[in-house]
């Protein structure tokens, strides 16, 4: 179910469900973003809040969550910024009023949990993209255009030549290959946080599509391993990695690039994959429609709707 599409005029809600900013610069530089580009803007009525590291109590970020999907004015929810925290709401959201009210839902990063619990309780498309505080550059304002004004029957978003670690602006093909299947994903480390949950979506012959950001690649080794283990790797048909940025490599022996850790898990699989998709914590990227029929050819580097 894909949600109804943007027009002027429209307002978009922002919200801070997981991490708070510490200064008001970036919350003021949001609104004026969306006001130039001819929206209403609409803010929380806690989205300064601050609770330790998180942007408020739990209590006061779920009544902005739900308010917001209530709204009937409000046509967009997008997330200020990811840290931390949106798994703490999981078992208070009401997916019931989210289903009855289907908007355009966006974010990143630990927003990654709500994309994907929004999408398996609901079936309603959410948005991986830029969050609130970082939609400031003409590239991602393009495909923000792109996607969320066309139609969805219509739309293709190819995905080359991106920022990688270990090699930028390079196409990694991982094993050739074009297939189709839901594209679900996100943020590598929060989505294994939810594994053994049932706030994930059925994995069988689902496009996945992970970034991550401040991992060693040991780590990365063990979170793929993890979605081994759980069984999300046999299921899907098809992997797109995208920015995997400051994951650093170790030293002398125990270096092992994130090239390699890659193949290790995905060439045994058979399935068509590639990394280095513009997507992920970097500055210009493309937003993904989580949920969403999506074709993929892993030679060209390119993700389509169908």
């Amino acid at each position: 179910m894909f949600p109804p599409l943007l027009k002027p005029g429209d307002t978009i809600g922002l919200i801070s469900p997981a991490g708070s900013l510490y200064e008001e610069a970036p919350y003021r530089q949001a609104i004026h973003l969306w006001q130039s580009l001819g929206f209403q803007v609409k803010c929380g009525r806690h989205w300064q809040a601050k609770w330790g590291y998180l942007a408020g109590t739990d209590e006061q970020r779920l009544v902005d969550l739900h308010t917001m999907f209530a709204d009937p004015e409000v046509k967009a929810i997008i997330a200020f910024r990811g840290g931390w925290g949106s798994a703490r709401l999981l078992p208070h959201i009401n997916f019931d009023l989210i289903a009855a009210n289907p908007k355009i839902f966006m974010g990143y990063s630990d927003i990654t949990t709500l994309l994907l619990a929004i999408y398996a309780r609901t079936g309603l498309i959410t948005w991986h993209g830029a969050v609130a505080r970082d939609l400031g550059d003409d590239f991602t304002l393009s495909r923000l255009h792109t996607l969320l004004y066309q139609s969805s029957a219509t739309t293709t978003t190819v995905l080359q030549s991106c920022n990688m670690l270990q090699a930028d602006n390079e196409l990694i093909v991982i094993k050739e290959g074009v297939v189709s299947g839901k594209l679900l994903g996100g943020n590598l480390t929060v989505l294994c946080s939810l594994i053994g949950s049932k706030y994930l979506p059925s994995w069988e012959g689902a496009i996945l599509f992970l970034e991550d950001v401040g991992e060693a690649t040991y780590r990365i080794d063990r979170l793929f391993c993890q979605l081994k283990l759980a069984g999300i790797l046999d299921k899907v048909a098809g992997i797109v990695l995208g920015a995997f940025t400051h994951c650093p490599e170790g030293k002398g022996d125990y270096s092992r690039s994130l090239e390699d850790i890659f193949r290790d898990y995905i060439m045994p699989l058979g399935i068509p994959a590639f990394a280095g998709a513009q997507f992920g914590h970097i500055p210009q990227k493309v937003l993904l429609p989580v949920g969403a029929d999506v074709l993929i050819n892993a030679a060209q580097g390119s993700i389509s709707l169908i």
